[in-house]
């Protein structure tokens, strides 16, 4: 078996159908198998597949367990070479499939890669970024005097494939021989950041990750997450990926950080009369200190 594709199913039925036939009709020279884990999708997600696809092998994780655990249970059943994380809103432009596959076995020394994404209309959008650093902190204050995001979008506009620090978890493939090294998904995280600590891991094992921009998929993004849950959980993520990488103490002052540059932004909205910045940056604020009472919260759990 070459690839194990992986995709994690919650309440979002008809993309989940719509990707799989995507998969079906653009993957071609691949041996591969499809597992699906679903999460307690009260939308008929199961009875689809079971109608539908009856060659997709379907777990049922019994709940929502979170995106890092429900893909631990599709490697704990991956019988591929290689297993291939596939968000389930996503639609493949081309044989990526088997253009990760060649990358991956052209390129022993490579443990994970993925895909240069675009959106619907094939404007790219974010495929990969760096892993994180103790100056991330400082970062959040460069913004503030500039006026403009810190974050930059990464994507391939082409070119050969390159080394990066991580590829996002909507389209990562990665050996399964290193799943066996290193582990899986850390099981702290209930959703984003957690390809990234994987990623970390991989790296710190020797193993390096590409990004391979001839391989093409769309990625609508969102998915079934309601916009202001998705940002809690985003900057609780971080507050968790920070704590595992340089401590407890190192989240505190990155949270303060993250406060002050959302204090400056809403304080320069206001004096030039922007209101709807002025809101985005209260939002994000309270974002921001409810997360951070949730992971002080369970601070306790997190290995």
């Amino acid at each position: 078996m070459d690839v194990s594709v992986i995709m994690v199913s919650y309440n979002t039925r008809d993309m989940l159908r719509d990707a799989l036939v995507s998969l079906r009709a653009k993957t071609s020279g691949v041996e591969y198998e499809v597992i699906v884990v679903d999460n307690g999708s009260e939308d008929g997600s199961v009875a689809m597949l079971r109608a539908e696809f009856p060659d997709v092998r379907v777990i049922e994780s019994g709940g929502n367990i979170g995106f890092g655990r429900a893909n631990n249970l599709g490697f704990e059943a991956a019988r591929g070479e290689f297993c291939f994380l596939l968000n389930t809103d996503t639609l493949l432009v081309n044989n990526a499939v088997a253009l990760l596959r060649d990358h991956m076995r052209s390129y022993p020394e490579v443990g994970a890669c993925g895909a240069n994404l675009c959106r619907r209309n094939l404007v790219p959008t974010f495929s990969y970024g760096r892993l994180p650093r103790r100056s991330d902190i400082l970062y959040q204050f460069v913004p503030a005097f500039l006026g403009r995001s810190g974050r930059k979008k990464n994507y391939c506009q082409g070119g050969d494939p390159r080394p990066v620090g991580y590829v996002t978890g909507a389209d990562m493939m990665v050996r399964a021989a290193v799943v066996r090294e290193v582990g899986g998904f850390d099981p702290d995280f209930f959703m984003y950041a957690e390809e990234i600590e994987l990623s970390c891991r991989i790296t710190r094992a020797g193993w390096r990750i590409d990004v391979v921009p001839e391989a093409r998929i769309i990625h609508f993004g969102g998915g079934a997450q309601p916009s202001e849950v998705a940002l809690r959980r985003r900057q609780l993520s971080v507050y968790i990926l920070y704590r595992k990488l340089y401590g407890k103490a190192y989240v505190g002052l990155f949270h303060l950080a993250c406060q002050i540059r959302c204090s400056l932004r809403w304080l320069a909205a206001t004096v030039t009369g922007r209101r709807a910045q002025m809101r985005r940056f209260s939002r994000q604020f309270s974002i921001n200190r409810d997360a951070f009472r949730k992971y002080r919260n369970q601070l306790c759990t997190i290995r």
